[in-house]
């Protein structure tokens, strides 16, 4: 991690090596920092164990960049999620604690609004207004209490939908477009990784 006019170099490794850089526009770091009432300090240490929970999102980002075929649900959940980290190595002082149950309240007007659209485009500000809770907390707490954040949650309440329509017949073109996925590929993708089968293989087995 490094702030602004900081130089980096890299002594700990030897030969050549790729890396990859993220930078936040300033203007949304200074969001976050007002919504979740952080004092931005300077971070304590550059390099932080891999171990640490708090670079599991930071990483999460990384590896979705990487992938070049993100939807922008997923681009923006993962957004949040790395700049409500980075505030936290960045802040003077910890964000002010809520309890448990506002949480748990915030999580479930979500999830409720999320079961009943999964198969439509919910913006996260949108979602975030309806929970009544910043997007920032929002992603964190419905991470922790559902399991997954809001967009995977939904993707995977599309891929139990699209199970349902290929094991009746329909098309898996169709199935696609009927689930909310942009097209094909992307249904081949997400349903080998949930499901660990093909679409095609699922109906094959489902015969």
């Amino acid at each position: 991690m490094k702030v602004p006019g900081e130089v980096f170099a890299e002594h700990a490794r030897r030969g050549q090596r790729r890396f990859q850089v993220v930078l936040f526009d300033t203007h949304t770091v200074d969001e976050a920092r007002a919504t979740l009432d952080c004092a931005p300090s300077a971070p304590e240490e550059n390099a932080i164990p891999s171990h640490d929970p708090r670079v599991a999102p930071l990483a999460a980002l990384h590896r979705l960049l990487l992938r070049k075929d993100a939807s922008p649900a997923e681009l923006e959940g993962a957004s949040c999620d790395a700049l409500l980290s980075l505030c936290e190595f960045t802040t003077a002082r910890p964000a002010p604690s809520r309890s448990r149950s506002a949480w748990t309240t915030a999580v479930t007007r979500a999830r409720e609004l999320l079961d009943a659209h999964f198969t439509e485009t919910i913006a996260l500000n949108e979602l975030a207004a309806h929970a009544r809770l910043d997007k920032f907390r929002l992603c964190r707490a419905f991470r922790d209490e559902v399991g997954l954040p809001p967009h995977a949650y939904v993707t995977h309440r599309r891929i139990g939908l699209a199970g349902v329509l290929l094991g009746r017949g329909v098309p898996q073109a169709e199935v696609a477009a009927r689930v909310g996925l942009y097209d094909q590929s992307q249904l081949h993708r997400h349903f080998k990784r949930i499901a660990g089968v093909t679409p095609g293989e699922y109906v094959r087995a489902a015969r």
